[in-house]
């Protein structure tokens, strides 16, 4: 692979993988330009969805193009960090473009997180919320208790199911936790509980990238961003439903 083969790919590697988790079109724009010009290219441009990257480099001698479809996943702001520190170590010299390529590799099949610290500010954020929207105290351990079991299962279930399923199925579970442990008699509000378990599924950084995109005029990208959002809602809303249809159909009345 040449020179400029072997820049192409790193830059559409890093494209990738920013826009695979969550990076909003601008920041994963400026990334892939940035490699470019790193080794001496300006002869590129590329054009961005929320989904997919068309990319074109090269001269008017040899051009090289390509379209990659991206499909919508989750979002690990420490991925997006290290490409984006990676881009800038580029600027400086400081990685050939073999070292390059096999650190974004790394970047890309390493996981995001470990266990212990996903489960843990998961379930944090959901006893936080839990209290702020209201809940009392045992809402709110409630919520931690759930927030981390249901982490638990996200985290070995995420990219093994569709973004449907896993979230309809996880919704689900919060649901059946939350219903098991009011009925168990100790939480005070069945509201707060539920509210609260659901934070860790709510997707706030694409529903912000999505604000993002539109402001920044890119309607298309934004629009995308914005149905992937209420899609994910709407699974939410479904999935703690059919928990509560279950319950009311086994034992009768509601809670």
């Amino acid at each position: 692979m040449d020179d400029n083969r072997k820049v192409f790919a790193a830059a559409l590697h890093a494209g990738r993988i920013l826009l695979s988790n969550g990076a909003e079109l601008q920041r994963v724009e400026e990334t892939m330009d940035r490699i470019c010009r790193a080794f001496g290219s300006t002869e590129h441009s590329m054009f961005l969805l929320s989904n997919g990257i068309l990319f074109t480099f090269g001269s008017e001698t040899e051009m090289i193009a390509r379209v990659e479809h991206v499909p919508i996943g989750g979002t690990s702001i420490d991925k997006i960090i290290k490409v984006n520190a990676l881009s800038r170590e580029l600027e400086k010299k400081e990685h050939t473009l073999d070292e390059a390529l096999s650190i974004l590799d790394e970047i890309d099949v390493k996981k995001s997180s470990s266990l212990i610290p996903h489960a843990l500010f998961n379930s944090l954020g959901c006893c936080a919320f839990c209290y702020c929207m209201g809940g009392s105290l045992k809402d709110s351990f409630i919520s931690l208790a759930v927030g981390l079991l249901i982490s638990i299962f996200m985290f070995f279930m995420s990219g093994r199911l569709s973004k449907f399923t896993f979230t309809l199925s996880s919704s689900m579970i919060i649901g059946g936790l939350c219903i098991l442990l009011f009925e168990m008699g100790l939480g005070d509000s069945f509201g707060s509980m539920i509210k609260g378990a659901l934070v860790c599924l709510t997707p706030g950084i694409p529903l912000i990238n999505g604000i993002r995109d539109i402001a920044n005029g890119d309607y298309l990208s934004g629009s995308v961003r914005m149905l992937d959002v209420i899609v994910t809602f709407l699974c939410m809303a479904v999935g703690v439903a059919f928990s509560l249809s279950i319950y009311k159909y086994l034992f009768g009345g509601v809670l």
